[in-house]
């Protein structure tokens, strides 16, 4: 009482829920289920809630009617676009532009498609294109992101050290490490992970 007596308010409706739930919360917890204030907040609160999802439809109603309205106001437009561009940027903000290939695949089947990229994928031909040697890459191609043993895996296509890699192909994460950021997926034409 006294935060909303001294004019500490919020405009936030979420925030006045969240207050007028935490009076109905003290009411019923502060009096036994049998007295007359615990039944009226029981009542009330389930009361206030219907209300606050009334209010809630009711604005979100108008906001789309207003929007409609604007959109279709020339005066109004450039409004409308500056706000759906904020939107937009906002959205695209933590994307990172790439060329990857982006394969999840269940965690069963991850060591299936390990084997098949082994298998299919001739490495010499592409390190020829990228202007690699001619016994390879440089640095192995293949990086796994793992922080299982290490044993089963082995050879010079193949690395466990991310700052190994220095001419990236595949990133294989088999899920028991966190990944690393967009930025550094995005250097790995194909992403394996589950």
């Amino acid at each position: 009482r006294e935060k909303y007596n001294e004019g500490d308010v919020s405009t936030d409706f979420e925030a006045f829920e969240r207050d007028v739930k935490l009076c109905f919360e003290n009411a019923m917890e502060y009096n036994p289920p049998e007295h007359v204030v615990h039944k009226a907040a029981i009542r009330l609160s389930t009361k206030f809630d219907t209300m606050a999802t009334d209010f809630k439809r009711e604005q979100i109603e108008v906001a789309s009617k207003s929007i409609s309205r604007m959109k279709n106001d020339p005066t109004a437009r450039s409004l409308v676009d500056l706000l759906e561009a904020r939107k937009r940027a906002k959205l695209e903000e933590p994307l990172v532009f790439s060329s990857s290939t982006l394969l999840v695949v269940p965690n069963p089947l991850l060591q299936h498609w390990e084997d098949q990229m082994l298998l299919h994928i001739d490495f010499s031909y592409i390190t020829s294109l990228s202007g690699g040697g001619d016994d390879g890459y440089s640095s192995p191609p293949i990086y796994y992101h793992t922080s299982k043993s290490k044993s089963k895996t082995s050879g010079s296509n193949i690395t466990f050290e991310l700052s190994d890699v220095a001419e990236p192909l595949i990133f294989i994460d088999d899920g028991s490490r966190t990944l690393p950021s967009a930025t550094v997926l995005a250097r790995f034409p194909i992403v394996l992970t589950s």
